[in-house]
């Protein structure tokens, strides 16, 4: 006999356990601690120091920077790993450095939890060839042309999170319903599904991010953009929040929104 109460108090334990653990990972001091205060100045600058890109600085790039890249798109998904945003082998990160013509990415088939900054794989944006021993992502079709398509985009993050990926199943999409899910997200369109590592995938994902910055893969994943690695992980986070946030709403009955006005009034906090 279905009991719609018992279904409730499970949810909302599996709910808190979930969020329990969550901040367990973030006050972990032998963990990375990427997620406090992401948009400061200056904050998690040995972790990201390119989270604020000088043009005229990127033109002198060498391969210290490259090492600090690589090293960046490792920390990023094992803190994916360790949130359980990715499985042991599926997910992937690349990020590119300004006028280098070329993005690096994490390699397929590896354990993503503890890769090493030596295994990410260099891609030519134009040539689409890959240089090393490691097969790069399935996915780098897609990274490529999200490169190709926004001149404005030096990270990609495409994660498996679970809450906003369920939510898009049940035909559920993500809506700004917070502050920060309005001023650093946006809409979160839902892509209709493609197998993986096609270009068919990659071009419906590039025209859904043409407008947006983070979109939904049905059965499949999410893909976060930034013009950082830290901007793309903050939106990639602040939707899961969002979906989860939504799922407890729907629990007690609830439907989260935000009146025109009041969204006009954060708009205009994003651009004062």
């Amino acid at each position: 006999m279905f009991e719609p109460e018992r279904v409730q108090r499970v949810l909302i334990s599996m709910y808190f356990a979930n969020l329990q653990a969550h901040f367990r990972i973030l006050t972990n001091s032998s963990s990375l601690s990427l997620h406090a205060v992401p948009f400061v100045r200056g904050v998690h600058s040995h972790l990201y120091p390119y989270t604020e890109l000088n043009p005229r600085r990127c033109s002198r790039l060498s391969k210290r920077d490259e090492l600090i890249l690589r090293k960046e798109i490792v920390k990023t998904i094992a803190l994916l790993y360790q949130k359980g945003l990715v499985t042991p082998t599926g997910g992937n990160v690349s990020a590119r450095l300004p006028a280098s013509g070329r993005f690096w990415i994490t390699p397929s088939g590896l354990f993503k939890g503890e890769l090493k900054a030596r295994v990410v794989v260099e891609v030519a944006l134009k040539a689409k060839a890959s240089f090393g021993r490691l097969k790069p992502s399935t996915e780098t079709p897609l990274h490529s042309k999200i490169y190709a398509t926004r001149d404005d985009v030096h990270a990609i993050i495409h994660a498996h999170s679970p809450v906003t990926l369920g939510a898009a199943l049940a035909g559920i999409e993500i809506k700004p319903i917070t502050p920060e899910s309005v001023l650093f997200v946006g809409e979160v369109p839902i892509v209709q599904f493609e197998a993986p590592g096609t270009e068919d995938l990659a071009d419906r994902v590039v025209e859904a991010l043409k407008f947006h910055q983070v979109a939904v893969m049905q059965n499949h994943g999410v893909v976060a953009v930034g013009r950082s690695m830290i901007e793309a992980l903050n939106r990639l986070e602040v939707v899961e929040l969002t979906a989860r946030i939504m799922t407890v709403a729907h629990i007690w009955g609830g439907t989260p929104t935000l009146s025109p006005n009041q969204l006009e009034k954060l708009k205009h906090l994003a651009t004062a």
